[in-house]
């Protein structure tokens, strides 16, 4: 970056040496600011989400996946992730262990790279056994399986900014 004080300082000291220099260096940090901006954004569309809202976006802390969190009109929820680098969806058996009709996933954030966290709903019509199933859950992704945890306590609800 050229200090105009120190341009002005220069031109008054070296005459037209130090004036050169100054434009030298301004057009260095031009051309710098061009490189920058030469950055290549992709933007994709990566699947559709009719009659749905998207409630929350989630990155891995590496940045190679997400997880994308939808509801319905009804109120279900259901979790999808993708790989951010083509786009293309990660399969999760998610949805044939916890059935729509029955149980809503909420609230995913990655723990890890290969990790997330999520939270399962249970509706009121559903048996003892599916009643069981809800709380907090770990998915791996790697390794294409899930296991109730009940190491995680977040309640929300208290939480502040």
């Amino acid at each position: 970056m050229v200090n105009l004080e120190e341009e002005t300082f220069k031109v008054s000291q070296g005459g037209e040496q130090g004036q050169q220099e100054g434009q030298a260096a301004q057009q260095a940090q031009q051309e710098g600011q061009e490189e920058e901006g030469k950055r290549e954004v992709k933007i994709k569309s990566i699947d559709y989400f009719l009659g749905k809202v998207i409630n929350l976006i989630a990155f891995s802390p590496d940045g190679k996946k997400f997880l994308v969190e939808i509801e319905d009109e009804k109120g279900k929820r259901e979790i999808k992730a993708y790989n951010s680098e083509d786009g293309s969806s990660i399969d999760m058996p998610l949805n044939s262990q916890f059935k729509g009709d029955v149980f809503s996933l909420r609230d995913p954030f990655f723990i890890s790279e290969k990790e997330f966290a999520f939270s399962v709903d249970v509706k009121a019509n559903a048996t003892d056994e599916e009643k069981r199933l809800k709380g907090d859950w770990i998915f791996d992704i790697e390794n294409k399986n899930s296991d109730k945890s009940n190491n995680f306590d977040w309640n929300f609800k208290n939480f502040k900014v």
